[in-house]
């Protein structure tokens, strides 16, 4: 028999049966969609997309600085989970004085030639419950990848530079995500849209929408058309590509 970790409270037995019930959903939920030969069809709604400008254009693409290197590494928390290679934040937050040069050599490297190397693609994946989740129901279970702290370092530089330019090219109405945008300004317009139908006597509906396993399902190849129809340079997509 093998033990597969209940909600906390709960404890039970599971049988040899749930390990390849457990492997063959979450399989299947990461397994790639093949993508359309065509574009998306969603972007041909915005014929004059919003485009970054030049100078965007080139902060992304620039080989990353030391500086922000030391930056990711300051914030980095000391205690998270390591990836596959053992080695946690702790490691080179400890050792980063003299890390430092060698790291900065090493991702440059990767701006001039994006090829990653195999350790940047490997990770231990774990479950998570989720509350009120059934043990032997994977669906009811949250997969968290462990990724080896070097990538996550060179991806929050990325990331970084990515929040600062979001403001460019997604709609003042989209608030999640966005540095200087806050959920408030969108509960703002509902309680107006609210006061408006009730004083005019006008009929309306409210949409609430969700969408199952959003972040596990987001297909790789539609964000990178994404990325390239608001004009993110080619050499930047090629890298987190």
């Amino acid at each position: 028999e093998r033990h597969v970790p209940d909600p906390p409270g709960t404890s039970s037995i599971h049988t040899e049966q749930d390990v390849p019930k457990f492997t063959d959903y979450f399989r299947k939920l990461f397994q790639s969609r093949t993508a359309s030969a065509q574009p998306p069809n969603i972007l041909s709604l915005d014929n004059e997309p919003p485009r970054l400008s030049e100078a965007d254009r080139t902060t992304l693409q620039r080989p990353p600085s030391l500086g922000e290197l030391d930056a990711v590494v300051k914030n980095a928390k000391r205690d998270t989970a390591p990836g596959p290679d053992g080695l946690p934040y702790g490691f080179y937050k400890t050792f980063w004085p003299d890390l430092r040069l060698y790291f900065l050599r090493l991702v440059q490297s990767l701006f001039d030639n994006p090829v990653w190397p195999p350790s940047f693609t490997e990770s231990f994946i774990t479950l998570i419950p989720k509350p009120a989740s059934r043990p032997d129901d994977p669906s009811t279970w949250r997969p968290i990848s462990l990724l080896n702290c070097d990538y996550k370092l060179v991806a929050a530089v990325l990331s970084r530079r990515v929040r600062d330019v979001l403001e460019e090219v997604i709609h003042p109405a989209q608030v999640c995500s966005v540095p200087g945008r806050s959920m408030y300004s969108s509960l703002s317009v509902i309680r107006d849209l609210f006061s408006y139908t009730i004083s005019r006597s006008a009929d309306g509906i409210v949409l609430s929408l969700d969408q199952q396993k959003a972040f596990d399902c987001v297909n790789h190849g539609y964000l990178l058309a994404v990325l390239q129809h608001y004009a993110f340079p080619s050499d930047f997509i090629d890298i987190i590509g």
